[in-house]
């Protein structure tokens, strides 16, 4: 077992113990946040997963003769776009030309660019106020110039030839360099499509949750096994486990490092609450969310700089990946994700005292 993983179920059982207890250890609230997410967790995974892996099996043929006349693999396609867990890393398992590649196009790709692309940034927008949106788009520039350096480090962990590695980071660096020419030139119009785009991604996989379900029901008119469906839900149930833990953690360890916080924030220069918007990241950057707009301009760059990659090393989506990839792998992915994510935030620093980009 994941180490990791270890600890998000010590804490999680100790959230149990406080629901048995009643909540004498004040634990509780935390534990059932967690445990909250399932049903949100199901809905927008199960069917993408299930109705993806689907259709990549069946259009096997088809899809390895387009591969042929593709200077990278076909697995980066859904990879660029979809998180991990949102489908991402089951069709890149079965597109993919080698276990490594599924691991790096479906896991770390995924993990960052897909995550930011398909979940957080139309999420983000769609929630911060309009006078917070500046601060978070220079994040996001921040964290999609760092993430090619993440996922040069975790491809060559996994073994990837440097040829091989190139060729398929080549995608990923033209889809980070257009979103930033985006957010630098057409602010309010990228705004508008990120927002559609991730509607439309909620939609389409709750259209998909309800396919899937309904052959459930109804056999006769299932266009998916129930053991692909019975191996997503097992999954979920892993991620909110994780996710109960990691909140749990959070916690206690805000409750008992009010120093070091403090400190951190001397050293970045940010408030507390936006040191403890990261420190939540690392687990679910949507925890980070409701503390935003009581982050100085500064920190709020900087924890949109660390979401881009660096969000959910320790969370429910790392508990996906584990799942799927070897444990050494499993390294190999948060690595990629906190040097990603260490990376963004160091050159928001960096730059925002240099230049002084923001007026405080």
């Amino acid at each position: 077992m994941n180490i990791f993983i270890a600890i998000m179920l010590v804490f999680a059982a100790a959230g149990l113990l406080d629901e048995i207890l009643g909540g004498k250890l004040g634990l509780m609230p935390n534990f059932e946040k967690g445990l909250a997410t399932m049903g949100g967790l199901a809905m927008s995974t199960v069917g993408f997963y299930a109705i993806g892996v689907t259709y990549v099996q069946t259009h096997a043929e088809a899809i390895a003769e387009a591969a042929k006349h593709m200077p990278f693999d076909p697995a980066l396609i859904p990879s660029c776009l979809l998180a991990p867990d949102m489908g991402a890393l089951g069709m890149a398992q079965k597109l993919a030309a080698t276990p490594a590649l599924a691991a790096f196009t479906g896991a770390m790709v995924a993990g960052s660019l897909g995550m930011t692309v398909g979940y957080q940034l139309p999420v983000f927008l769609a929630a911060v106020r309009k006078d917070e949106i500046g601060e978070l788009m220079r994040g996001f520039i921040f964290g999609l110039i760092a993430i090619p350096s993440g996922l040069a480090v975790g491809g060559l962990m996994l073994g990837l030839p440097v040829r091989q590695l190139f060729f398929n980071m080549i995608p990923v660096l033209v889809l980070c360099m257009v979103l930033i020419a985006a957010f630098v030139l057409v602010p309010a119009l990228t705004m508008k499509i990120m927002i559609f785009l991730g509607n439309a991604i909620r939609i389409f996989s709750f259209l998909l949750f309800g396919v899937a379900v309904f052959g459930i029901f109804m056999p006769k008119y299932a266009v998916v096994e129930d053991a692909l469906i019975e191996e997503m839900l097992f999954m979920v149930l892993r991620m909110v486990i994780a996710a109960c833990g990691g909140l749990v953690l959070s916690q206690v360890a805000l409750k008992r490092l009010q120093k070091p916080i403090q400190r951190i924030g001397a050293i970045l220069g940010i408030n507390e609450e936006a040191v403890v918007g990261l420190f939540l990241s690392f687990i679910q950057s949507l925890a980070m969310l409701p503390l935003f707009s009581k982050m100085d301009k500064r920190g709020k760059v900087l924890n949109a700089a660390f979401s881009v990659a660096g969000a959910y090393v320790v969370g429910g989506q790392m508990t996906f990946v584990a799942s799927l990839i070897p444990g050494n792998w499993v390294t190999a992915y948060m690595i990629s994700k906190v040097l990603s994510g260490g990376l963004a935030v160091a050159l928001a620093v960096i730059c925002l005292r240099r230049s002084k980009m923001l007026a405080e």
